[in-house]
């Protein structure tokens, strides 16, 4: 994958675990949604760690 790319994804995913996590802590909304929100959230922080190792792996592949 492209730096770009890496980096597109790597901000997309940021601001939908920004509206997830808005949702989350909304009490006014259904425990349910929530949860699918909270849930959500851990798969895009997940997601942000493997990012973030490709990123790091590409600048490693450089500097070599």
């Amino acid at each position: 994958m492209k730096f770009s790319e890496l980096i597109s994804e790597l901000t997309e995913m940021w601001l939908l675990w920004m509206k997830h996590n808005s949702i989350v802590r909304d009490e006014s909304l259904p425990i349910e949604q929530r949860k699918v929100s909270a849930k959500e959230c851990e798969r895009l922080i997940n997601r942000e760690y493997e990012l973030t190792e490709q990123l790091d792996n590409f600048f490693k592949n450089e500097q070599g």
